[in-house]
């Protein structure tokens, strides 16, 4: 089921008897030039995004190459939103991961998941890079390769 955290704020004439009121407040790690603390999404954009943190270079198949680039991120809310919204899923603490092909002009494309997949995502590649060097650590359960 998707996630749908990113809602514009809904504009008067559309607003339903069943609404919530969120008031944004700008993460201090965010990479807008000043915090905006509860600006419109018009002005601030639908996330706080951090400045990059790491990244990583790669190629596909086909030999081209790839950057890929690890950064905070978190939803901004502020306004009037369909009570539909699910705000829990919404304030979750995400990571996004932002992949671009250095060889065409394809659009970078963005991938926003939890902490908990992060730390998922983490011990998995921790694990293929120590398979790769042929250090012999055994999967969680005990089991070797």
């Amino acid at each position: 089921m998707a996630r749908d955290l990113v809602q514009l704020p809904l504009e008067s004439s559309d607003q339903a008897q069943n609404t919530q009121e969120r008031y944004g407040y700008c993460m201090p790690w965010c990479n807008q030039t000043e915090q905006k603390k509860a600006a419109p999404v018009s002005e601030h954009t639908e996330w706080c995004e951090s400045g990059v943190y790491g990244g990583v270079k790669g190629h596909d198949p086909y030999g081209e190459r790839h950057e890929v680039w690890f950064h905070r991120a978190q939803p901004y809310l502020h306004g009037t939103y369909s009570e539909d919204l699910d705000v829990s899923l919404a304030l979750e603490k995400d990571i996004c991961i932002v992949t671009a092909n250095i060889d065409s002009d394809v659009e970078e494309q963005k991938l926003y998941i939890t902490s908990a997949e992060a730390r998922k995502l983490a011990a998995t590649l921790l694990f293929l890079a120590d398979s790769a060097d042929m250090i012999d650590k055994p999967l969680p359960g005990g089991i070797h390769l």
